[in-house]
């Protein structure tokens, strides 16, 4: 029916992708001519590999994009000083484990959909989980990306204090060097949050599930300590990093185009456009002294949601499928005794906020399984994983050696009651008069009534857009809609909360807007929300901020799902600042150690789409 769909019979399984050769080589291959310098560790996974990079499903939506710029601009990075001056000897550790939750008769932890219920498996969830240190300055650090919908901090918790209870690890690791980091699926069985607000559409706390994701996450650091242990070798660390076209769109347009144009086209393609998300994939490839691989990790701002809300079965989406085709390649045993050495290999998020993977949305919306450019989800979600693993596999052992310490930085930070007052901080904020004030600061966390829209990759009920100078009878159709929301997942359904048990600070009375109303029955303040219309407040105010130092690279680890712009800012902010110390590239970790929605720029906010009316704590966050 139309050109750019590829349609395969059948659901495109992870082996039927991994043989789905044919077509001619992909003209932007580049695997074959560089093969011996990127042994996959046998013929067969050469074959496997080299089968990837030209599968016909990275033609999909060719043309969409066009190459361009990657980075933001920075200083010139100085040179590492002190005992690890050009170091590149680091020691790595790598594990994974099983993660999977109840797979029957519950949701999926970010379509927060009460009407969704899950009868079947599509793919295991995996915590995949890296030791790192710099033998220089004995400094170690330990980072796991987990194919799970969200970190809540009931789940750092149970993993910091296992670590604490456990010999081996507690004398290694503690909050300050261990990042958690989920690839963000919205497929994966919910209800572990420690926070009523995380559990309302989903039935409650389901401790089974909990007890599954708690004991792999742990599981996984036990793997990849004891892995680290067996070698004390030391290897360098490769640092590649590449441009994916093809994969992501920008599913908020109307926010991001409300960003200052001279900004927005500081970030141009070949063609001339504005490039409206990050292109940019960041890959490490870690390895032994004697050249055996450990793993990879790389990074990459696409939302995991290609299995949408009308889906059945439990699924780690492209992410996992991208991580699960690369570990196959290499052989990697799922079975294998903890320690063992083993393939891991994490698609870990970033600053993925605004960018869905549903490339043909506008022209397919949801729920047109067309969408994500296959004739199902699940053709659609093989289409990006595909794609990514093919950039995966051409950056694998390319780049430079990483140079320098490793290092870290933890703090956590009291969010919901900061004042701007800094004169250099002001300075930089240049932001148009009309949505400029005076007194700049955040206050109690809240969602807005467009929370209830969604996003387009599942939309709900509400309107995006509903601001509080929006039409009366606009945002009394928003706040209906809100309420028949949030009333359906109380009601009705068997197992689910009477609607008395909900803490009261959760609901407001009905969307209100802080010119008429500035606290709620828990006396919080919602003066600076600006012009989201209240809908739930929001409890958690005390949120953890997270640096990690790999050589020239640095890691920011941050609760929010962070957009396009925001990253933009975020990385050129901390190059200005770390750039002296040698640091040259700058990589947001999304959805790490907890999770406090999204992170707007203060104009995306201001037309509070999905993205702003979820960035809680008001327009100056």
């Amino acid at each position: 029916m139309i050109d750019h769909l590829i349609r395969i019979a059948g659901p495109l399984t992870l082996a039927a992708a991994l043989v789905a050769c044919g077509g001619g080589r992909n003209p932007e291959s580049s695997l074959a001519p560089g093969r011996a310098d990127r042994d996959f560790g046998s013929a067969a996974a050469n074959k496997l590999a080299q089968c990837v990079i030209d599968s016909p499903l990275l033609a999909v939506g060719a043309g969409l994009d066009a190459p361009g710029r990657l980075e933001v601009d920075s200083p010139a990075a100085g040179s590492t000083v002190g005992l690890c001056a050009g170091n590149t000897s680091f020691r790595v550790g790598s594990g994974l484990h099983d993660i999977t939750g109840v797979i029957a008769n519950t949701s999926g932890m970010g379509w927060e959909n009460p009407l969704q219920v899950f009868s079947g498996l599509h793919t295991r969830q995996y915590s995949r989980a890296y030791v790192i240190e710099s033998p220089c300055n004995g400094e170690r650090i330990l980072f796991v990306s987990a194919d799970l919908g969200l970190i809540w901090h009931s789940l750092r918790h149970a993993v910091l204090e296992a670590i604490a209870a456990d010999p081996d690890l507690n004398s290694h690791y503690g909050p300050a060097n261990v990042m958690l980091s989920a690839t963000h699926t919205h497929s994966g069985p919910a209800g572990y949050s420690h926070d009523d607000g995380g559990n309302l559409f989903h039935y409650g706390f389901d401790p089974t599930t909990f007890e599954a994701i708690t004991n792999g996450l742990i599981a996984s650091v036990r793997a990849a300590h004891a892995n680290f242990q067996r070698h004390p070798e030391t290897a360098p660390i490769q640092l590649a990093i590449g441009e994916l076209l093809n994969t992501n769109i920008n599913r908020s347009k109307p926010a991001f185009l409300q960003n200052p144009e001279t900004e927005r086209r500081e970030f141009l393609n070949s063609r001339g456009e504005e490039i409206q998300t990050d292109k940019r994939f960041v890959q490490l490839t870690l390895g032994r002294a004697d050249g055996s691989p450990a793993g990879i990790i790389n990074w990459f701002g696409v939302h995991p949601t290609v299995v949408g809300p009308t889906g059945t079965t439990v699924s780690s989406d492209n992410k996992g499928y991208a991580s699960l085709g690369f570990e196959r390649i290499m052989g990697t045993d799922y079975e294998a005794p903890s320690g063992a050495d083993n393939f891991v290999a994490a698609f870990a998020q970033t600053n993925e906020g605004d960018a869905s993977p549903n490339l043909f949305i506008e022209e397919h919306p949801h729920p047109d399984p067309r969408r994500g450019g296959g004739a199902d989800d699940l053709e659609s979600n093989a289409i990006s994983g595909t794609k990514q693993l093919a950039k995966a596999l051409e950056l694998y052992n390319r780049g430079r050696a990483l140079r320098g310490p490793v290092d870290f930085r933890y703090t956590q930070v009291q969010i919901d009651a900061i004042t701007i007052d800094d004169p250099a901080v002001l300075e930089s904020l240049r932001h148009p008069p009309e949505l400029d004030e005076d007194l700049k600061r955040t206050c109690s966390g809240a969602l807005g009534v467009s929370f209830g829209a969604g996003a387009e990759d599942g939309p709900g009920p509400t309107t995006e857009g509903a601001r509080c100078d929006s039409s009366p009878d606009l945002l009394a159709a928003a706040a209906a809609d809100a309420e028949v929301l949030l009333t359906t997942s109380l009601r009705g359904f068997p197992g689910s909360w009477p609607a008395e048990s909900v803490p009261p600070h959760l609901i407001s009375s009905a969307a209100f807007c802080n010119r008429e109303r500035t606290q709620d029955l828990e006396g919080a303040d919602y003066s600076c929300q600006a012009e989201k219309p209240i809908f739930l407040g929001s409890g958690v105010s005390v949120l953890p901020f997270q640096l990690f130092r790999i050589g020239n690279l640095a890691l920011i680890g941050l609760p929010w799902e962070v957009t396009t712009m925001s990253g933009r800012r975020i990385r050129k902010l901390l190059l200005n600042e770390l750039a002296a110390t040698g640091i040259d590239t700058v990589v947001i970790a999304g959805l790490a150690n907890d999770f406090v929605n999204y992170l707007t720029t203060r104009e995306e906010y201001a037309s509070q789409q999905y993205e702003g009316a979820s960035t809680l704590f008001g327009p100056w966050t």
